[in-house]
């Protein structure tokens, strides 16, 4: 029985040695990081190691078994890690209050009832460029249409939303250019603290 054992670990070798450094440089281009690669050898011939009597036909039957696996083992650790997040206390600041104040929720609240009152693109327009802080081209690009149809959604939704919020329209430039970022520009149609926390 240790002989056919011994065996067996003698025909796993002589199918592995010839192939094993393209292995590696199959898995170092695809996990880009030289320890992961390592691991990810290793684990490849373990598992194919523990399949071998399975594995019938010739060295290209062993080949594709063996860069299979490591593929798979790849997807799956990438899939596992991907939900996986390093720690950023700078990003950890920026994350907003599950729990603001009870006026700012109420504000809140108030802002939200209003832009669900615009039309769509006109609500689309100034929630990506006042809210998640979009250039007008990257708008235009996401909308469709012209640079002037952005800005033309973006100043009478902002006219519409002050006047269902009975803001104070108090024009600081007339229309935002697309180099200016939001705070050079446009109206404060609502009281920045609610855009903070709303981001």
């Amino acid at each position: 029985m240790s002989f056919l054992l011994e065996e067996e670990q003698r025909r796993f070798l002589e199918l592995l040695e010839p192939i094993r450094p393209g292995l590696a440089r199959y898995c170092r281009a695809i996990t880009r990081d030289r320890e992961t690669a390592l691991d990810l050898v290793s684990e490849a011939i373990l598992i194919t190691y523990e399949h071998f009597a399975t594995i019938t036909g010739d060295e290209k039957s062993f080949s594709s078994y063996l860069f299979t696996t490591a593929t798979r083992l790849n997807k799956r650790w990438h899939w596992r890690n991907k939900r996986k997040v390093a720690y950023d206390s700078e990003l950890a600041l920026e994350i907003r209050d599950p729990n603001p104040a009870p006026d700012l929720s109420a504000e809140i609240d108030l802002l939200y009832a209003a832009l669900r009152k615009l039309p769509a693109s006109q609500r689309e327009a100034i929630v990506m460029f006042e809210i998640s802080g979009l250039s007008l081209e990257e708008i235009r690009l996401i909308q469709g249409g012209s640079l002037s149809g952005v800005k033309s959604r973006i100043a009478r939704g902002r006219q519409k939303l002050a006047k269902l919020l009975g803001a104070d329209l108090k024009p600081r430039n007339v229309i935002p250019a697309p180099s200016q970022s939001i705070g050079q520009t446009g109206y404060n149609f609502a009281n920045s603290s609610i855009r903070r926390s709303m981001k």
